[in-house]
């Protein structure tokens, strides 16, 4: 019990509060998120994701925003971001974060992640 209580206390980190203490930080699953990008976009969420680096799944829809893209999981669903957190693409595949990102799209309508912030599980 103690360990959930401090790991959600970590999260609640991430949340900012409006002066109305209205949250502008959602935390999501990755499936909520490419179900309805659209209603995401332009919004900060938080993700509990694996970093994959360039270690991309076949199958994974890359936005083409830079050459540095580098990719995430959660589960068998996979989003690219523009930005990885400062998460080395080599060294540190496979580790499990928190993230921080606001929600974008290409003008192919292809959701990705810019990342601003990532925080050990």
């Amino acid at each position: 019990m103690r360990k959930f209580f401090i790991s959600l206390f970590g999260l609640f980190a991430f949340f900012s509060c409006s002066p109305k203490g209205e949250t502008t930080v959602t935390l999501l699953h990755l499936k909520e998120l490419l179900q309805d990008c659209p209603r995401w976009e332009n919004r900060e969420v938080l993700l509990q994701l694996t970093y994959m680096g360039w270690n991309c799944p076949k199958d994974c829809s890359h936005p083409g925003i830079t050459r540095s893209d580098a990719c995430w999981v959660e589960g068998h669903r996979c989003i690219y971001s523009a930005g990885t957190g400062l998460l080395n693409p080599l060294k540190d595949v496979g580790k499990t974060v928190t993230v921080k990102a606001r929600v974008k799209r290409n003008l192919r309508g292809v959701c990705y992640l810019v990342v601003e912030e990532v925080r050990p599980q």
